[in-house]
């Protein structure tokens, strides 16, 4: 069983990575090779991938072929040898002896087929159709700027400064637009579905997407379209819910015979229960993958909401202790339900953090207070320096921890499939969509050079693998989103003025055009094997970071 599974695996990431690198490969050759072919050029090799050739058809002039590494092609053109001696009836088929302009459309052909290309993708899309996150906000941060201007989660942003939004990267654009500003919200109420209007100041804060072209963006703190599942904990033995049975850990995923999946259409179905029926009928799995059972929780008249029952949040219940951790050292166990840290109370996850970070300066140890089936303990430990990579930038950081995970669970957003019928407009999203990505890879390069980002970032051909299998297992739109990405990132990379890349022979002709006569074959020579050096060293590079990320 265990090697059937591990060969589905290897089956699951061949064939997209195969057909994303195949696809994109056969679209930058296949622009230089039209180009070629179009100025005259004998084309003798068309080859998907390098080395030893395992299928080969020759047609007219030129050998089609597939080659046993598939992480790259070739287009061989007669005459592209400079010490090559070319019969003079023969020089009108070679690549050098044809003028610097049309030598330079051949090589621009490549990278501009994969930028058309990838608007194409995007076309796709737009018209088959991507889900996106709904303006509906899935969760809200204890005492955050959101909680205090009166946003809930399950709220549904109507506009924002009187902008209807539907999406919410919609009103997450507005409200970037209007840092330090004051902000109206209108929203509708998931448990009412009472239409609020919600006033505030927004803040000025560092963008979190390191990879955009702003640096600052406008921000409503503590709001997140990523709801809470309606998984609960349970503290106290002598609670109604521990007495029906349930457990901390377990999902509900039916009240009174209605489906719910997130922590506040839970709330919200027991709210409205409390006061208009005498008992609550659960269904509910005691993990993800688990069977559902049926539990019956009795309504009592003392019962005014789920914090009654003995329903609490998943925020602060452990979910695992690390061995040899300074939590596993003091005892702390599975399912402890921690409510304070040095005599201050904690609302959520972030405060837990908060205070456990602030150890960096105190250097007193923490004292957990817990509760662990109905007692209340309080243990002391003293957090641990560990070394973090920041998801974005890639950069490690030395931060405090004592050595827990949370039990929080997260649920789905809410999603909408957005799409066009209308070709205009289609062609608009991939042209705008090819654009982003193009700003984008360039201040990702960019923000590289400039250590902004961490060179661990940089993922080779076993990422760019998972990326493929990922999105493949997902669905087209996910499938033809990372292709385009990618097609993008063919387009900058082969661009760069590196010796060897499409770029490099692009600045040789640009300084040939310049000069009027070519470049000596010395300085060739020497670009072309530190170029080959380079690339091979960052294809190097790459893969050990793959490896690194597989194993860490």
């Amino acid at each position: 069983m265990a090697l059937f599974e591990l060969a589905s695996q290897a089956v699951n990431f061949i064939i997209p990575l195969t057909i994303l690198l195949g696809l994109l490969i056969f679209v930058h050759e296949l622009g230089h090779f039209s180009v070629a072919k179009y100025f005259g050029v004998r084309v003798e090799t068309f080859s998907i991938g390098f080395g030893k050739k395992i299928w080969q058809k020759t047609k007219g002039d030129t050998t089609y072929c597939l080659s046993l590494i598939p992480f790259g092609g070739y287009v061989k053109m007669y005459g592209d040898d400079p010490t090559a001696d070319i019969p003079e009836e023969e020089k009108k088929y070679s690549f050098l002896h044809k003028p610097v302009s049309q030598r330079i459309a051949v090589v621009l052909a490549g990278p501009l087929m994969n930028f058309f290309f990838a608007i194409l993708v995007f076309m796709m899309i737009a018209i088959v159709g991507e889900e996106k996150p709904v303006a509906v906000i899935g969760s809200v941060q204890t005492d955050s700027k959101a909680d205090l201007m009166g946003f809930q989660a399950g709220d549904q942003i109507l506009s924002v400064n009187g902008t209807a939004v539907k999406l919410w990267e919609e009103a997450q654009e507005v409200i970037e637009d209007n840092g330090d500003k004051k902000i109206s919200v209108e929203v509708k109420r998931h448990a009412t579905n009472e239409v609020l209007t919600l006033e505030g100041d927004t803040k000025i804060i560092k963008n979190p997407n390191i990879l955009s072209s702003k640096d600052f963006v406008g921000s409503i703190g503590g709001i997140s379209p990523m709801p809470i599942a309606s998984a609960i904990g349970v503290s106290s033995p002598e609670s109604p819910a521990f007495k029906a049975g349930l457990r901390t850990g377990n999902i509900i995923v039916e009240v009174n015979g209605k489906e719910v999946e997130r922590w506040y259409e839970l709330t919200a179905k027991i709210d409205a229960a409390i006061g208009s029926t005498e008992s609550l009928s659960l269904k509910v799995k005691e993990s993800p993958e688990a069977e559902t059972k049926s539990i019956s929780l009795e309504l009592n008249e003392g019962i005014k909401n789920q914090a009654d029952l003995g329903l609490e949040r998943l925020d602060l219940f452990v979910g695992r202790v690390v061995e040899e951790s300074a939590a596993a050292k003091a005892g702390l166990k599975a399912n402890d339900h921690i409510i304070a840290m040095n005599d201050k109370p904690l609302n959520n996850w972030n405060d837990l953090v908060a205070e456990v970070r602030s150890y960096e300066e105190t250097k007193k140890p923490i004292a957990v207070k817990l509760v662990r089936e109905g007692e209340t303990q309080v243990l002391n430990m003293e957090p641990t320096p560990i070394v973090q990579n920041d998801p974005i930038t890639g950069k490690e950081k030395t931060v405090y921890a004592i050595g827990i995970t949370t039990s929080l669970m997260g649920a789905r957003p809410l999603l909408t499939t957005v799409r066009t019928s209308n070709l205009f407009k289609a062609v608009k999203s991939g042209i705008n969509a090819s654009y982003e990505w193009s700003v984008t890879t360039v201040l990702s390069f960019w923000k590289l050079l400039s250590n902004e980002v961490s060179a661990k970032s940089i993922g080779g051909p076993i990422m760019i693998g998972q990326l493929a299998s990922q999105s493949f297992q997902i669905g087209l739109s996910a499938f033809l989103k990372i292709m385009g990405i990618i097609s993008i990132n063919l387009f900058i990379l082969n661009l760069l003025p590196l010796p060897v890349l499409d770029g490099g022979h692009l600045l040789f002709y640009t300084i040939e055009a310049i000069r009027g006569k070519p470049v000596s074959m010395r300085v060739l020579e020497v670009a072309q094997t530190f170029g080959l050096i380079l690339l091979l060293s960052l294809m190097i590079f790459a893969t050990f970071n793959d490896i690194t990320r597989a194993f860490s």
